[in-house]
């Protein structure tokens, strides 16, 4: 069995939950490899072999992410187009797409025994002017100065909506629970299929999130005045102009991200210990 690294050392604990779980890796005899920009750092502690992720990631079968939600984000990116499944290890702070907590690593030896569930995570692209952006949790519009703009939006070629916000946020079932959840959308659970529109800032008194087939064909328009500029990212990255008359097509992406669950109920635990507590 081989397993791949993906620390995020500047979280608090990284460096500590990465020697612990490279060690129990070994205890399960499995062949671990992290980046070799690492070689320096971790020569001394570990056994572990340095390499590149590009040249091997045809034999891993697991990676590893080591630290809080954006850095399974950021790894997720890795996995496109493969069958490696994703552990996420919270050293951070709400970790909702983690499956384990840094004080309970033991359980990552359930890997050899294959004793958990796989929570398949639906992912959305969006394409504007030959660019293609892929999103695990969200792609979002805003203006850059918090300048209230006009929005049109349709599905399937049908006209939902013509909208006042500061922005709009596309969110998958996984991407609910974060910026979303904010913008006041609701709670969804991670398996289901489906995109969240939700508004940021909209000037209006009866705007509301709305739910989108999995199977919608999106579509997004804006009309800007001269001082105003639009911004579209995909989980935060990959920042690109949408400039007037462009339009932006939201759909469900080809690929998925498969994220193993030790417990079962991950989501839900979360959900009541990080978002319930002040109810408590």
């Amino acid at each position: 069995m081989n397993v791949y690294i993906y620390p995020n050392f500047q979280k608090e604990n990284a460096y500590k939950c990465t020697v612990s779980i490279i060690n129990i890796l070994n205890e399960i005899k499995c062949n671990v490899y992290i980046d070799s920009i690492y070689k320096i750092m971790l020569k001394e502690d570990v056994e572990v072999f340095f390499s590149d992720y590009n040249s091997i990631k045809n034999d891993i079968d697991y990676i590893i992410a080591i630290g809080g939600d954006g850095t399974i984000l950021q790894c997720s990116k890795m996995l496109l187009d493969t069958n490696i499944k994703l552990v996420g290890i919270n050293t951070g702070r709400l970790g909702f797409m983690s499956s384990v907590e840094h004080d309970e690593l033991e359980i990552i030896k359930k890997l050899s025994t294959k004793e958990y569930k796989v929570s398949k995570r639906m992912m959305i692209q969006g394409n504007i002017c030959n660019k293609h952006l892929e999103a695990l949790n969200d792609i979002v519009i805003y203006e850059s100065k918090s300048k209230m703009c006009e929005f049109t939006v349709k599905a399937d070629g049908i006209l939902v909506g013509k909208y006042r916000a500061n922005g709009i946020i596309f969110s998958t079932p996984t991407g609910s629970t974060a910026y979303a959840l904010s913008a006041g959308g609701p709670v969804i659970h991670p398996e289901l299929n489906c995109i969240e529109l939700s508004l940021i800032c909209p000037h209006s008194l009866f705007a509301r999130p709305l739910i989108f087939s999995d199977k919608s064909n999106i579509e997004v328009c804006t009309k800007l005045r001269d001082d105003q500029k639009l911004i579209i990212n995909a989980d935060g990255e990959n920042e690109t102009d949408f400039l007037d008359k462009d339009i932006l097509y939201i759909t469900k992406s080809n690929y998925s991200v498969n994220i193993v669950d030790f417990k079962g109920s991950t989501f839900f635990e979360t959900l009541n210990k990080k978002l319930m507590h002040p109810i408590k």
